[in-house]
């Protein structure tokens, strides 16, 4: 049975804090806390230069991805979750490098439960894509692919 939004905003709530402080984020600016603390479908970071917006764009992401993988040993038929991150070209795409580093890089020394079934980080290419495969599930279940 699906989640309603209270209970995902609960749950997320909670993920928020174990992610972040695993990744070892911390906000530093009031902008980018009310950024994160919004439920907000859609939401649009407008901050001065060097206020992190890219970074808080992708942090703010990032606990939704490993809530995904949790939901998924609940119940195993829930959608595929597809990330896109959408820049003017591929050289401006700054989140998918964070993400990269955090789901590729970082992944071994995290310990997380997931299989990375193709990580491809070639912006000269227009190839820029992380799919995630979770514990034990027979299908890919997470995307994140660089559009421009």
């Amino acid at each position: 049975m699906p989640l309603s939004a209270e209970q995902y905003s609960a749950l997320r709530s909670q993920f928020v804090e174990v992610i972040h402080k695993q990744y070892g984020y911390e906000v530093h600016e009031d902008v980018v806390h009310e950024f994160h603390a919004s439920n907000a479908k859609t939401k649009i970071v407008s901050c001065p230069a060097r206020t992190s917006k890219s970074y808080a764009g992708w942090k703010d992401v990032l606990p939704d991805v490993f809530l995904h993988g949790s939901l998924l040993a609940v119940d195993p038929e829930l959608e595929t979750q597809i990330i896109w991150i959408v820049a003017p070209n591929y050289d401006l795409a700054k989140e998918f490098d964070y993400a990269w580093e955090d789901l590729v890089e970082r992944r071994e020394s995290l310990g997380f439960d997931y299989d990375l079934k193709e990580a491809r980080k070639s912006p000269g290419q227009g190839d820029m894509r992380i799919r995630i495969r979770w514990g034990r599930t027979a299908e890919d279940r997470m995307w994140i692919r660089s559009s421009w």
